[in-house]
């Protein structure tokens, strides 16, 4: 132990940055509102007959009930004093949107990716690129939403990949 050096410092820097890592989060869900409902918006209008439609209006019925629950718990975030932002709560509601995000595009592998016909291959390949990398700056910023979103949300397309 360096000599005057209080550990207790530490802890309460840390706490003090997680803190500012999960602000941060927030002050980004609007980002994460948007680019995916356009995204799967856009989608669902290119990909309109090429597959099951019943699909595409069940996810972007996800996609629209996780952007509000999004939009109320950035909204209930805000209007709190910044000592209530601290409440390990908001991390847990953070990370388990990211997590809920990445199940729905995650399954975008398994109910889109088969039945495609070969001219909308290429479409899918580029969104499927898109969908890791567009929300990168909302999310690196808290590692677990980051690692909560990426695991479910590409490992299937991975899988879907390689077996082909």
């Amino acid at each position: 132990m360096v000599a005057g050096h209080d550990p207790h410092d530490d802890a309460v820097l840390n706490e003090r940055l997680l803190a500012e890592k999960v602000r941060i989060h927030y002050d980004q869900i609007p980002g994460m509102i948007l680019a995916p409902t356009l995204g799967g918006l856009f989608s669902s209008w290119v990909l309109w007959d090429a597959v099951d439609n019943r699909w595409l209006v069940f996810g972007m019925g996800l996609v629209f009930l996780l952007s509000a629950a999004r939009g109320l718990a950035c909204f209930h975030f805000r209007q709190l004093p910044r000592k209530r932002q601290t409440e390990p709560r908001w991390r847990y509601i953070a990370i388990m949107s990211a997590l809920l995000s990445g199940l729905i595009w995650g399954s975008a592998a398994v109910v889109l990716y088969p039945p495609l016909r070969s001219e909308y291959l290429v479409y899918l390949v580029v969104v499927l690129a898109l969908i890791p990398v567009l929300p990168i700056a909302a999310l690196a910023v808290y590692p677990p939403t980051f690692y909560a979103y990426y695991i479910p949300s590409l490992l299937p397309f991975v899988v879907i990949l390689l077996s082909s």
